[in-house]
């Protein structure tokens, strides 16, 4: 999130990219990314934080004082509860045939 509140992602080149290789092979896109873009700007950073998996330490390196920052890129436990909901319902969509497949 930034100052105005919203995301600004820096992966609309992956998700592009993306889009064209299923066009090329003429299969289904689910568009993660526009989604929760939509539904997380839509939360706002307050509200949106428990999707957030909990910062782990890496190596300290001797140094006793390791600071961690958030992991806003993988998820918690309610994020995956979350988000996988919402990959159900986009790849019912995206392909219809798979609907009876997914609960």
């Amino acid at each position: 999130f930034k100052e105005d509140g919203k995301i600004h992602s820096n992966l609309t080149d992956y998700v592009e990219a993306a889009k064209k290789v299923a066009a090329k092979y003429e299969v289904p896109v689910v568009d993660l990314h526009a989604r929760s873009l939509e539904m997380v700007n839509r939360m706002g950073p307050a509200a949106a934080a428990p999707l957030d998996r909990e910062p782990r330490p890496g190596p300290d390196f001797g140094n006793t004082a390791v600071k961690t920052k958030p992991d806003k890129t993988h998820l918690s436990a309610k994020g995956s509860e979350v988000f996988g909901k919402v990959v159900a319902d986009e790849l019912k969509q995206a392909d219809p045939g798979l609907g009876r497949y997914i609960n």
